[in-house]
Formats: C-alpha cells, structure tokens, sequence
C-alpha cells in the first residue's frame, strides 16, 4: 500500500495518496518504517492543501511512532516540520520547544532557532544560532540567506554597523534576495547618516 500511495504521489494523484497514506498509518500491523514514512508523506500532503493543523496532528503520530521504533534521522524530519509549522503561525516559543528536540544540530537547526529567536527580540541568541548557521550552510545560497537573516537582526537591534557589514558579506545573491538587499542597505545608510549613499541606492 505505501509503495501505491508513493506512486500515486508521483503522478499527481494526491486524494488518492492521502487515502493511501492514511490507511498505512492507522494499520498498526505494518512496519513502524511505513507508517513513520506514511506519516510524514501525509503531512506534507495536509500543509500543501493548507491544512496545518492536520499535518501537525499526523507529524505528532508519526514523531511518537519514529521514537519508539528507534528512526531518529525520521524523528528529527517530523520534529523539524513541527517546529516549522509553529514558526509559520508564530508559536516562538513552540518552535524552539521542537529544537530542543532535535538530535540534529545541523544548518536548518541553527537557522529555524536563530529566526525564532530572532522574532522574539532575543537579538544576541538569534545572532549566535545564525552564525552557526552560515558556517554550517550547504551552499552559498544558504550561506547568503543566513546573512541577510543577520542583517535584518541587527537592524532590529539597532547595530546598524553589523548590518552593512553582514549585507556585505553576502555574494553573488539571487535576483530576489537582491530586491531584498537594496532598500535594507539604503534605509540603513539614511538612519546612519550617509543620505548621498541611501538616495544612490534608493535609486539603484
């Protein structure tokens, strides 16, 4: 059944995968590893069709069922979803709850911490977790996403020295990290004093 409901996934079939996925998960006769990988399947299903608090509810199971069955790289993926759907409501302290969890201490660790931290005015422990982050990114786009997260911190804490110097740490950003980077510089520019810079870059 999971092998269908993955195939059905993969065609686009998603009422048919959710009605696949939903039947491995409640057999409690089938192995912990398709109900936990049905689980999280499921979960992404509900979030894509807007349903969080559906996708909540089948990550929870599908968390509980991967820490008795001892599948801790798939505990830490629905610890991880959890912790994400918390941050997307605003449940700060519900997102760092679910960190606390993590086995993993990776980059997508550091970041989720560091940003709830960050939106919860904690301006010295956002910094410390993003900073961890963009040692530990995959890739420079990553790596520039952590960047201008401490950019926007610092802005926050009114060190605005420490957001010029980490926007230029940021390089070669994508087209819309760009559109980010330019009006976050030149208001920062202004509140500093440098108003020639600000309106060169305002104009840019």
């Amino acid at each position: 059944i999971y092998n269908s409901a993955r195939a059905a996934q993969a065609t686009g079939e998603t009422e048919k995968a959710r009605q696949l996925f939903l039947e491995v998960l409640t057999d409690r006769d089938a192995l912990p590893a398709s109900r936990g990988g049905a689980s999280r399947e499921l979960a992404y299903i509900y979030r894509g069709l807007g349903n969080e608090d559906e996708a909540g509810k089948v990550a929870a199971t599908g968390e509980q069922i991967a820490d008795w069955s001892g599948q801790t790289a798939l505990k830490d993926d629905l610890t991880f979803f959890r912790a994400e759907g918390a941050y997307s409501q605003k449940k700060f302290e519900e997102t760092l709850a679910g960190m606390s969890r993590m086995t993993e201490s990776g980059y997508r660790v550091n970041r989720l911490t560091g940003l709830a931290h960050l939106e919860s005015a904690r301006y010295s422990k956002a910094a410390e977790f993003l900073e961890r982050a963009a040692l530990s990114a995959p890739d420079q786009e990553s790596r520039n996403a952590c960047y201008f997260d401490l950019a926007r911190n610092s802005v926050k804490a009114a060190e605005y020295d420490n957001t010029l110097m980490n926007l230029n740490r940021i390089k070669d950003p994508s087209p819309a990290l760009d559109a980010k980077i330019r009006p976050l510089r030149a208001d920062v520019l202004y509140q500093t004093g440098q108003f020639k810079k600000a309106a060169e870059e305002y104009g840019r």
